[in-house]
């Protein structure tokens, strides 16, 4: 999988979870409040009001912060970093030979 389809996967499930909680925990709230209603709202008005009032402004928001920080998106390949101090290999014999 590209990090394309990754990111897009990934920030659609979490959209879509935080506001499916959000909008079942109001049609509960309406359900107790609205004890004499027969309907408890639109399911759908109320994922899509929470999605675009609630969670894109959030997320915009802190979106702001990160870059403002100096945090970034790598969607370049990926490149192994080395360490600017050697470490010696030494296999188990050696160790235990220097052992007292």
């Amino acid at each position: 999988m590209s990090y394309l389809s990754q990111m897009v996967a990934l920030a659609s499930h979490n959209f879509f979870s935080a506001a499916m909680g959000i909008a079942i925990a109001a049609a509960l709230v309406r359900g107790i409040a609205r004890h004499t209603a027969k309907t408890l709202g639109n399911f759908w008005v109320d994922i899509t009001r929470v999605t675009y009032y609630l969670l894109l402004p959030i997320c915009i928001l802190f979106a702001i912060v990160l870059v403002s920080q100096g945090m970034i998106q790598n969607s370049g390949l990926t490149t192994r970093q080395t360490s600017a101090i050697p470490t010696p290999h030494r296999c188990r014999s050696s160790m235990l030979r220097e052992m007292p």
